[in-house]
């Protein structure tokens, strides 16, 4: 019984790490393509994208095991990272030669080819920090550490990077500054790894089957899924040009803003929901239906409000010279709530089946976005001009979205989907169709769009019952207990 408490100290810890992170999160998001520009931006999302292409392959189905094992066995944790430490490296040496040998074959420059490698090092370091040590740590009930680390990690990054943006937009001393940044995280993640005795352990068959054979769907699916989400901006680069790029990529990260939230949902809630499906099956179908009802309803909101004020968002954070993108944020919104719904299913269908079902729909959407892609991408460009071809990829990315969301649906209709949450799907969904066709080139005034906002969108998440009165009344009484703890502690004791 004691998950409620556990599930609300970690959210009350990692979301402050998460808000504080959001922050400086949203500082680089903004602030970087105002500093560099259209078609350096759209270099600097190619190759992010890229490189987590690649990278996806990295993690193994270490993440896997230890969301499995570690919570029972804490005791499992400590022969696991030294062997892990030189997996890993010999995987990366071996990604990277690949993606260097492909740049090499588009004819990329040599700068080019020499700052995605140095950013291709920094992101290594961060796959270890944060998909392999941070769930570790996580496991073993750690949240401090972690929460305090990701924080100051993410706060060095934010001051390097724009430090080296006034005085330069040198791609390559960006990559630098991103290596030094995820060096330092990693050598305080190792030295708290030996502080607590984890450094141990050896190669052998037992690490292999624990770490490579069993979780090995899991490993399949989370690779195929890291090439799906990060597909569209490698295509779009390889296919059209960096101008492209960047005003796609500007859209994304905008969405992206309000994806932040995805890390504190995994780190809080999938740990508790793994022990609750573990001892009370009951328990975590409830848990389950509510954070899936809640997530539905708030992201909804955020789509809704993105669609009507995207003009607004993009002139403010980018500037006009990234206006052009306003019609692919409009149709990118939607994947907002589609990703965290997604995402929600997919960490559950990771517990209760054989991951076998996970990989045929990975695939499946990988293979559908590719051939979307292959022709959305001129022909958005050739129909809408500037921006079109970002336009094409945002209708690629919802269609293979919805498609992974039907086939997720249909595999959880046991323990979560039913005809009422379909329904009440539905109801979202062609309202939002309807408003994404209507404000797309038209200039609506501000205060309709406003009432719009204010009056339309709560009352209709509320009228869906997606958030219910019991919701509200229940944030209330935790809201009052935890203000009355509070004054209690401080009354002074009369002796």
């Amino acid at each position: 019984m004691a998950a409620k408490p556990s599930i609300l100290r970690n959210m009350t810890q990692l979301g402050l790490a998460q808000a504080l992170t959001m922050a400086l999160a949203l500082v680089l998001k903004v602030y970087l393509p105002r500093a560099l520009g259209l078609e350096k931006s759209g270099l600097i999302f190619f190759a992010e994208s890229l490189i987590l292409l690649y990278f996806s392959f990295l993690p193994l189905g270490i993440a896997i095991f230890i969301y499995r094992e570690v919570p029972k066995n804490p005791q499992r944790a400590r022969n696991i990272v030294k062997p892990i430490l030189w997996v890993e490296l010999a995987l990366f040496l071996l990604v990277l030669g690949a993606m260097l040998l492909q740049l090499h074959l588009q004819g990329q420059s040599f700068e080019t080819k020499t700052f995605i490698g140095i950013f291709a090092l920094g992101n290594f370091c961060g796959v270890l920090c944060f998909q392999i040590f941070k769930p570790l740590l996580l496991s073993l009930h750690q949240v401090s550490f972690v929460a305090t680390v990701e924080t100051l990690s993410k706060a060095l990054l934010t001051v390097t990077l724009v430090t080296i943006l006034i005085f330069s937009t040198s791609l390559s001393l960006l990559a630098w500054g991103f290596l030094g940044a995820m060096l330092l995280t990693l050598a305080v993640y190792l030295k708290k790894l030996r502080r607590e005795g984890l450094w141990a352990g050896q190669i052998n068959r037992a690490f292999f089957q624990d770490i490579l054979i069993q979780p090995l769907p899991y490993f399949i699916h989370g690779a195929l899924a890291g090439v799906y989400m990060n597909m569209d901006m490698a295509l779009l680069g390889s296919w059209s040009n960096a101008a492209e790029s960047g005003l796609y990529g500007a859209a994304l990260r905008l969405v992206g803003i309000f994806l932040l939230f995805i890390p504190l949902l995994s780190s809080s809630v999938m740990p508790v929901l793994s022990q609750l499906f573990a001892h009370d099956g009951e328990a975590y179908r409830r848990l389950l239906a509510k954070v899936f009802r809640l997530t539905l309803a708030l992201s909804a909101m955020l789509v809704f409000l993105l669609v009507l004020f995207a003009e607004e968002c993009i002139r403010l954070l980018y500037g006009n010279e990234f206006t052009p993108s306003v019609g692919a944020l409009q149709l990118l919104s939607p994947t907002l709530t589609l990703t965290y719904c997604n995402v929600l299913l997919s960490q559950h269908l990771t517990l209760v089946s054989s991951g076998r079902q996970l990989i045929l729909v990975t695939s499946l959407s990988i293979a559908l976005d590719l051939a979307l892609n292959s022709f959305l991408i001129t022909w958005g460009l050739g129909y809408w001009g500037l921006g079109g071809a970002g336009m094409g990829v945002a209708i690629t990315a919802v269609l293979s979205e919805v498609f992974v969301f039907l086939a997720f649906s249909y595999l959880s209709k046991d323990y979560l989907i039913g005809s009422k949450l379909n329904l009440r799907m539905l109801l979202i969904a062609l309202p939002l169709c309807v408003l994404i066709v209507l404000s797309h080139g038209t200039s609506w005034a501000l205060w309709w769009r406003c009432g719009l906002a204010l009056i339309c969108v709560p009352g209709g998440i509320f009228a869906l019952r997606l958030i219910t009165p019991a919701d509200v009344r229940e944030l209330k009484t935790k809201i009052q207990k935890r203000f009355a703890a509070r004054g209690t502690k401080s009354k002074p004791t009369i002796l």
